[in-house]
């Protein structure tokens, strides 16, 4: 009896070391395992709030680009419809010093604007149409005070001719300008 005793002491001794050693090991690893990701979840916590932060910052910056857009984008549809139909005013037979100082103001204020939010002009594709109206104008322009030198046949065509192309220009710019503003509004 005495090794039997013994081996089955020895039986439950072990199965209680391992018992023991078990619960232990499982529990330091668990352990382990809640700090690890207790530093996983502070992390994702901390690149969750980078993010959000950035998101909040970029979404600002979009917002205040566009509400510059919607106040910007009319105007530049206002010098376009008020320069097409001054010219039309010169082709049509008004001939006044008042009508072409105008128009030359109104030419050079779309210049400048142009110029000066030439970024948000190429950014939505817009940029190298008024561009281009503007060059038409420019030479609209330069015909008329040819025309005051010398009134021939030739000179009226080409005035007519820049007129038609300013009108079509013009029609394509406001639709260009109504459709992007129509995109920032949604």
């Amino acid at each position: 009896m005495e090794i039997t005793t013994l081996i089955l002491t020895s039986a439950v001794v072990s199965g209680v070391v391992t018992f023991v050693l078990k619960f232990f090991f499982e529990n330091r690893q668990q352990r382990k395992f809640d700090i690890e990701i207790e530093k996983l979840k502070h992390h994702f916590a901390e690149e969750q709030e980078k993010l959000r932060s950035k998101l909040e910052l970029k979404e600002a910056v979009i917002a205040t680009i566009n509400e510059e857009k919607l106040s910007l984008y009319p105007k530049f549809c206002e010098f376009v419809y008020r320069t097409r139909n001054l010219s039309r005013e010169l082709i049509s037979g008004s001939n006044s010093d008042d009508i072409k100082n105008e128009l030359a103001s109104k030419s050079s204020e779309i210049e400048n604007l142009l110029y000066k939010h030439r970024i948000y002009l190429e950014n939505d594709r817009i940029f190298y149409l008024v561009h281009s109206y503007k060059n038409l104008q420019s030479s609209f322009m330069k015909t008329v005070q040819r025309s005051d030198a010398r009134s021939d046949h030739n000179t009226l065509a080409d005035l007519n001719e820049l007129y038609s192309e300013i009108d079509r220009s013009h029609k394509e710019i406001v639709d260009k300008f109504n459709e992007k503003l129509n995109q920032l509004k949604e």
